[in-house]
């Protein structure tokens, strides 16, 4: 298979402007690892604490003649060294519909199309699931509120330890 993303950056193959760090709710075209040529960018980075969600799109074309099918992969990297999501079935494949989510670090990435010749995606590094039941995260100090609370629920951070202290993160409390 072709090297993927995030490994042909390190190497400086991948032209900066094929790549994109996503900063807002956007949707994009990729295209293929393998082919270059078809118009999108080749990677998404979506920005966590512990590194980034690399987004790429694979298609049986060259190097990748031998993948079953044309996917979407998001990959953690961290540091020099990469791994793939898999999903719930232990597949790596994000197909057309499909959605991943990362509720800890407020980020989603939905599959919006998928064709041999390139991949839409809707990408929010901003994501909210929806209203969240008491104890559930809802923000942080960095970010401020991402998710609404359910009604009669506040989103602030917690007191901890004796000297009056505050977490960074932010919880669904009374």
């Amino acid at each position: 298979p072709e090297l993927n993303a995030e490994i042909l950056r390190q190497l400086g193959w991948l032209p900066p402007e094929r790549m994109k760090r996503v900063r807002a709710p956007e949707s994009h075209r990729l295209a293929p690892i393998g082919a270059p040529g078809e118009p999108g960018f080749l990677a998404l980075y979506l920005e966590t604490p512990r590194g980034d969600y690399v987004v790429e799109f694979r298609a049986p074309v060259r190097f990748d003649a031998a993948i079953p099918r044309p996917a979407v992969l998001i990959r953690e990297a961290r540091a020099q060294t990469t791994f793939l999501v898999h999903r719930n079935t232990g597949s790596y494949e994000w197909l057309q519909g499909d959605l991943f989510t990362d509720r800890e670090n407020f980020i989603s990435v939905r599959v919006d199309q998928v064709t041999p010749a390139g991949a839409t995606v809707t990408v929010d590094p901003a994501f909210a699931p929806g209203p969240l039941a008491e104890g559930e995260k809802c923000g942080n100090r960095e970010r401020g509120r991402i998710a609404q609370c359910a009604a009669g629920l506040d989103c602030a951070s917690r007191p901890f330890g004796t000297n009056n202290l505050q977490t960074a993160d932010w919880f669904c409390q009374p």
